[in-house]
């Protein structure tokens, strides 16, 4: 019905429903994927969601959205990162209580080097795997989802665990072949 992004870009200027769901759908997985990346809680992904598509919509009707050939999934890809943005600015950084900082006598320097050197190896043979991949892993090892967690809050394309399982199984494989490639033999 709305493969020409004009009709597209008309049909959200007049609020109509099957437009707005389609815009939703279109940027869902983004939103997110950006609000986990950004360690927002799903109903903050989901609040984005639905302030990005009112946004947009409001700015095409007031003409601060203007057609230019690009579809307007592509604008309200950038309204979430402003909001994004906004919403992270606007966070408190987490505090500790006095008791619970380590003290520097608490502090073993060589287990920090050691810590700090794997987790700069271990992100740059991150960044050398696909985006899908990186999410999985992070998801799972950095953000310690269960697999669960992450389908019920639809984090992924999958759909079942099983599937998420078999995914970042290949994915971890690709890992280990790109360490070893690398000429790294020493298990983390």
């Amino acid at each position: 019905m709305l493969t020409d992004n004009r009709a597209f870009y008309e049909a959200l200027g007049r609020a109509e429903t099957p437009s707005i769901k389609l815009l939703a759908e279109k940027i869902g997985y983004n939103v997110r994927q950006t609000a986990l990346q950004a360690r927002l809680s799903p109903e903050d992904a989901e609040e984005l969601l639905n302030d990005a598509v009112v946004i947009t919509i409001a700015n095409i009707r007031n003409g601060k959205f203007q057609f230019t050939e690009f579809s307007p999934v592509t604008y309200a890809k950038g309204v979430v990162r402003k909001l994004i943005a906004n919403r992270l600015r606007s966070v408190k950084p987490e505090s500790e209580a006095i008791g619970d900082l380590h003290l520097p006598s608490d502090l073993d320097a060589d287990i920090y080097l050691q810590d700090r050197e794997r987790q700069a190896i271990v992100g740059k043979l991150l960044n050398q795997m696909g985006e899908s991949c990186r999410v999985l892993i992070h998801m799972k090892y950095f953000n310690q989802l269960k697999d669960e967690e992450i389908i019920h809050q639809g984090l992924t394309i999958y759909t079942s665990v099983g599937s998420l399982k078999s995914k970042r199984s290949q994915c971890l494989k690709k890992l280990a072949e790109i360490a070893r490639q690398a000429g790294i033999n020493e298990v983390f």
